[in-house]
């Protein structure tokens, strides 16, 4: 049965029953991280759609977010990068000499998009902060994607990721290890029962090998034949909800002679959100 095509003067709906777990709801985060992730049936983070305006004469409702941040450092010793906390860019032997800054790079901007079509509710996704390259005020893209039912396509969180338990740091680089990926991707969720679902992923693929072969001093690139491929299994609650994936990629390189060689490589993450009570929780992640 065709889907009846609403007029432009009639309410746009979240175009679908499916609902954002409470505990992730609920737990607020100023960074917005959970809110820009993509949903089991594009459901829509918040249910009463606060914030969204229609667009004149169209089916679309739109939503402006964002917020102004500043930080102040201050480092007793020399850090290597006067913005963040990195841990490789800290100097060995290190130096004794304070440092003071401040920034707004961590500030953000957004515009999201709900459109109902004739086939459901076309989501769309955009956002930049100012974190560019070294320690420039740029814009940095990092969420740019669409999605209609459960199809993905575009950049946004890896697929090897859990939103839902990133936790409200200080630092802009939150734990050390933490996985901190966005990647351009297509990806499929499928609902396997309630409050199970399964998701399928292409990403793009990269490898971080050195520069410069140490044995021949031949210059090599990165190179990938394939993406990177994504397995990720979720079961949710309104109380917990518990997440597994699995990477496979293929890692390797071409010298400057054109001579290439590349591995299998593959990982294995888990990661959880509990209600302890009320509003308070404890999660768990690589």
């Amino acid at each position: 049965m065709r889907r009846k095509e609403p007029q432009p003067d009639e309410p746009l709906a979240s175009g679908t029953q499916t609902e954002v777990p409470a505990i992730d709801r609920e737990r607020e985060l100023v960074t917005e991280d959970a809110y820009a992730d993509a949903r089991l049936d594009n459901a829509p983070f918040d249910p009463a759609l606060r914030g969204f305006f229609r667009f004149p004469g169209s089916h679309t409702l739109m939503r402006i977010g964002g917020y102004i941040r500043t930080d102040a450092i201050y480092d007793s010793s020399e850090l290597g990068n006067i913005n963040q906390f990195r841990t490789e860019t800290i100097p060995t032997p290190n130096l004794d000499a304070s440092n003071y800054n401040m920034a707004a790079r961590a500030s953000r901007i957004s515009l999201e998009t709900r459109t109902d079509t004739r086939w459901d509710v076309l989501r769309t996704y955009i956002e930049f902060d100012f974190v560019g390259p070294g320690n420039t005020t740029n814009f940095r893209l990092r969420h740019f994607y669409g999605q209609l039912k459960n199809l993905l396509v575009g950049q946004t969180w890896s697929t090897f990721h859990d939103s839902d338990v990133i936790p409200e740091t200080v630092d802009f680089n939150g734990p050390n290890s933490w996985i901190f990926q966005f990647s351009p991707q297509v990806r499929y969720t499928h609902r396997l029962a309630t409050r199970h679902a399964i998701s399928v992923a292409a990403e793009q693929p990269s490898s971080g090998i050195p520069s410069t072969n140490p044995v021949t001093a031949q210059s090599v690139s990165s190179n990938s034949p394939f993406p990177d491929f994504v397995l990720r299994y979720r079961y949710e609650t309104d109380d917990y909800h518990f997440n597994t994936a699995g990477l496979f990629r293929s890692v390797g390189g071409v010298t400057s002679l054109g001579q290439s060689d590349h591995v299998f490589g593959y990982g294995i993450m888990a990661s959880g959100l509990v209600r302890l009570w009320g509003r308070d929780n404890t999660h768990y992640s690589p």
